[in-house]
């Protein structure tokens, strides 16, 4: 296991605990609003300086690229991409289900995730390139799902208007042929379950790098497929992402025709 590796894990397991703790502490007043009305609390700041502090006394040349902070560029090829707090919403309507998630790419290529969910299933992924996926230790796969009706199929979109007609075509093209789509509100817990094999596909519309360059290095790493919607090469500055478990790629992106 690499410095990086250890390091991230170290990062994310401290302040998704200290999330955890705040958790039952917080109260909608600490709530403020970003653009379009994205929520945004004093405790995203605080989990992002948290990690910022241990990744920096580590690697103090590397680059970084944070929700709440922006960019911190060094000129070097490592650039860690931070989400401190994915899932913010469910986080303050008192819903568990939310994330730390960190990368690093390494000249634009995404070669490590770390993915901690501390409330709602006490669960790390992680992954590292060529080094295979990993929760709590255990090596991890995608499902054998290969029926695309019958798989489940998550998403997230952005907030953007050209982001919300594409979901809205999307749900338009799903729904009436009986195909399950569920949204959960947090990218990270997405692609984990399709790195865990618990669903088999997850679509990006939309969505910032910091909250999808780990999961896509870990569902990679645990044999799925990632492309952007067309089916081409994705990379972190795509907007639209598709990540499977491969069998059931091929009639994911068909069905994003005209969509995205």
């Amino acid at each position: 296991m690499s410095v990086y590796l250890n390091t991230a894990k170290a990062a994310a397991r401290m302040a998704g605990d200290f999330l955890a703790a705040k958790h039952s502490s917080l109260r909608r007043g600490r709530v403020r609003f970003k653009k379009n009305n994205e929520l945004v609390t004093s405790l995203d700041d605080a989990s992002e300086r948290m990690i910022l502090r241990v990744l920096k006394r580590r690697f103090p040349t590397h680059s970084f690229v944070a929700e709440e902070s922006g960019k911190r560029q060094t000129g070097s090829d490592m650039v860690w991409y931070i989400d401190p707090l994915d899932g913010t919403s469910n986080y303050v309507m008192g819903n568990p289900l939310y994330g730390v998630s960190i990368a690093l790419a390494v000249r634009g290529e995404v070669v490590l995730g770390v993915l901690y969910f501390p409330e709602l299933t006490h669960r790390m992924l992680w992954a590292e390139k060529e080094k295979g996926a990993w929760c709590d230790g255990k090596h991890i796969r995608v499902s054998t799902v290969a029926n695309f009706p019958r798989a489940t199929h998550t998403f997230c979109h952005g907030k953007r208007p050209s982001d919300l007609r594409k979901t809205f075509a999307l749900y338009r093209n799903f729904l009436p042929r009986h195909i399950r789509l569920r949204h959960f509100g947090s990218a990270a817990y997405e692609l984990a379950q399709v790195a865990l094999g618990n669903t088999d596909s997850y679509l990006s519309i939309g969505i910032s790098p910091w909250d999808i360059a780990a999961g896509v290095c870990i569902v990679r790493e645990a044999g799925g497929a990632v492309t952007d919607g067309k089916g081409g090469a994705w990379h972190l500055g795509v907007p639209t992402m598709a990540a499977s478990n491969g069998k059931v790629h091929g009639a994911l992106i068909r069905s994003l025709h005209g969509v995205v």
